[in-house]
């Protein structure tokens, strides 16, 4: 009975039952809208002083800093803005990261995934080359194909992604076909199979096609390890010559 009421939560006692675990989800909070701060005001330098809290959420932050886009954003500061977003990346691999222990590297996984979804969406290859070389340091990772909880892959995510806020439309592009040769240099599986794969049938090829951008497409043919199953077909029966025809491709 004495154990029983020891860890019932009591007025006056913050490391007691549930007010301990109350206290905590308010600093992880306050940590996100801190990271929220520095997003909105590309203030990139600051991360690093901010996930060396104790209550933080790296995989939020690394997602963040990875792909977020700052709408105020000036032409001459892009440089100098993707220098610190590199800067902080490589902090919180160095310093935040876990390895010490098998159970651990799940995690690990899962937020590096994470990172380089957000960083191909964004066309953002040098940080994805980043997080791609962290990955080859462990065996056990699978970055590369790493999906979410929606079955995007980097490479599905680098052909979906909308680059167009941050440049023109010929730099943002030049960007996606980089990031896209970069995964199937190292291994990207072009049809996005296995127990991840989008769930609606969704791949790189379709993506392309939907979006008629030539050069990339090019690049998915030329680079990919197998050939490409072009009548694979979407969840509603499109195939990718479809999806290109029904949005509007070039003859090309």
């Amino acid at each position: 009975v004495f154990q029983t009421l020891f860890a019932l939560p009591t007025a006056g006692n913050p490391s007691g039952g549930l007010n301990f675990a109350h206290k905590s989800s308010k600093r992880v909070t306050r940590f996100r809208k801190d990271l929220k701060t520095i997003e909105e005001n590309g203030t990139w330098e600051a991360l690093q002083t901010l996930v060396s809290f104790p209550d933080k959420d790296i995989s939020a932050a690394l997602r963040t800093v990875c792909g977020s886009t700052v709408a105020h954003e000036k032409r001459h500061h892009r440089e100098k803005n993707l220098e610190n977003r590199i800067a902080a990346v490589t902090y919180i691999l160095e310093h935040c990261l876990l390895d010490d222990s098998d159970e651990e590297e799940k995690d690990e996984e899962e937020i590096l995934v994470g990172g380089a979804i957000a960083s191909a969406s964004k066309g953002r290859f040098e940080i994805l080359r980043r997080l791609i070389e962290e990955d080859k340091n462990s065996k056990k990772l699978n970055v590369i194909n790493g999906t979410d909880i929606h079955g995007y892959s980097p490479l599905l995510s680098a052909c979906c992604g909308d680059y167009y806020e941050e440049g023109e439309k010929s730099d943002m592009e030049s960007n996606r076909r980089k990031c896209i040769e970069l995964l199937l240099e190292r291994g990207a599986d072009a049809e996005n199979r296995g127990d991840g794969v989008h769930k609606k049938n969704w791949t790189p090829l379709m993506a392309l096609a939907k979006r008629s951008v030539l050069e990339s497409l090019k690049v998915l043919f030329k680079k990919s390890s197998e050939e490409l199953d072009v009548n694979r077909t979407y969840s509603n029966g499109k195939t990718a010559l479809f999806v290109a025809c029904e949005w509007g491709a070039s003859i090309d």
